[in-house]
């Protein structure tokens, strides 16, 4: 079995392995430490739910108060995407 094992390793190619752990330390660099999701994520989802609820789509209201902050684009491409979804839906059924 060790004379297999060494016959095995002794063809593998050392720069394909390095090149594949290179590519795996890259890949897990640094994983752990960004977060899941974003802070705002849950607003933009309630802020998202509100707009296809009421069917305003140009004033974004998060839990019946007005949200002005920087979403606008967030909140519009998911609405976007939704809408979209809905579209292909009723269009292939």
């Amino acid at each position: 079995m060790a004379g297999f094992l060494q016959q095995a390793l002794a063809r593998v190619d050392r720069s394909r392995v390095g090149l594949a752990l290179a590519v795996c330390v890259a890949m897990l660099w640094g994983f752990w430490s960004a977060p899941l999701v974003d802070v705002d994520e849950g607003a933009f989802a309630e802020a998202t739910r509100e707009m296809i609820a009421s069917g305003n789509y140009v004033s974004i209201y998060l839990n019946g108060e007005p949200r002005t902050d920087n979403i606008l684009k967030t909140v519009g491409i998911v609405v976007g995407v939704i809408a979209l979804g809905v579209v292909l839906r009723k269009i292939t059924s």
